[in-house]
């Protein structure tokens, strides 16, 4: 089981947090003690994040890949964990326009729960989606309520989900 002093330890990249990174099997995730066999009928998920990172407020989704054994998504949905740059849910766009810059692209999206612009940055393994809270968040209006850390190379191939099932 990875330690809540590993965890700080832990960089989120485009497609990675630390060593877990898009694209993994979900019994490398498993032997590795980062993935547990899923108990919810939720979603229709038959993997999900361990305690350990549940707890650090991320999840990993294996849905939407190639198989449903392939990791496709790490979620971060609360403060702590963080870019190079020190960004994190709760940063705003200000923060992210700085951090960025140029690299910082728009990709506008209509999913379940989110309807709006994201934020993308790309990277050797996939992107970073940033999501802006709205009025029904829990993160103040305008700040980074959901960070999603995804494969795709370019906004037309760079999946996103926003929470939904």
């Amino acid at each position: 089981m990875v330690t809540v002093e590993q965890l700080a330890t832990w960089v989120v990249t485009p497609g990675a947090w630390g060593p877990i990174k898009v694209g993994a099997m979900a019994k490398d995730l498993v032997a590795q003690g980062y993935a547990v066999k899923s108990v919810s009928e939720n979603c229709d998920f038959k993997w999900a994040a361990s305690s350990s990172l549940n707890e650090r407020g991320a999840g990993l989704e294996f849905r939407f890949g190639n198989s449903p054994d392939d990791l496709d998504t790490i979620v971060i949905f609360e403060p702590g964990p963080r870019t190079a740059e020190g960004i994190q849910v709760d940063s705003s766009l200000e923060d992210l326009r700085k951090a960025y810059g140029a690299r910082l692209r728009t990709k506008r999206v209509s999913v379940e729960n989110y309807g709006g612009d994201v934020y993308v940055v790309f990277g050797d393994f996939g992107a970073l989606v940033f999501f802006l809270s709205d009025h029904y968040a829990f993160t103040p209006k305008g700040r980074v309520a959901r960070i999603e850390l995804v494969s795709g190379s370019t906004l037309e191939n760079v999946a996103v989900d926003g929470g939904g099932c």
